[in-house]
């Protein structure tokens, strides 16, 4: 399979698990606590397959490390929920990222 289709299907894994754990109060089954980047990234319209082909996988899984670590989840899952672009700046320790990316 390629890249992008590989990419498309690891999207889709992280957006059903998100929507799962937000779901059961923000905890996975399993008492981790969830990882929200990724859907923030495809809400700012981010290719989670497009950062692996910018080389910029690495950088990624210390956004995760980070994401899971931050106490804000609950504002953060909760403007993911909302209609519009979710703000993020203010909350996220990851938004230097984000915003690099879109840049």
């Amino acid at each position: 399979m390629s890249t992008l289709v590989w990419g498309g299907l690891i999207a889709a894994a992280v957006l059903i698990a998100a929507i799962a754990m937000q779901r059961r109060g923000g905890v996975r089954a399993d008492g981790r606590r969830p990882v929200l980047i990724g859907a923030m990234l495809r809400r700012r319209g981010v290719s989670l397959a497009g950062l692996e082909e910018r080389g910029l996988a690495d950088d990624l899984a210390n956004c995760a490390r980070i994401c899971r670590a931050c106490e804000n989840r609950a504002a953060c899952g909760a403007r993911l929920q909302a209609t519009q672009a979710p703000a993020y700046r203010d909350i996220c320790p990851n938004s230097a990222f984000i915003d690099g990316l879109r840049a």
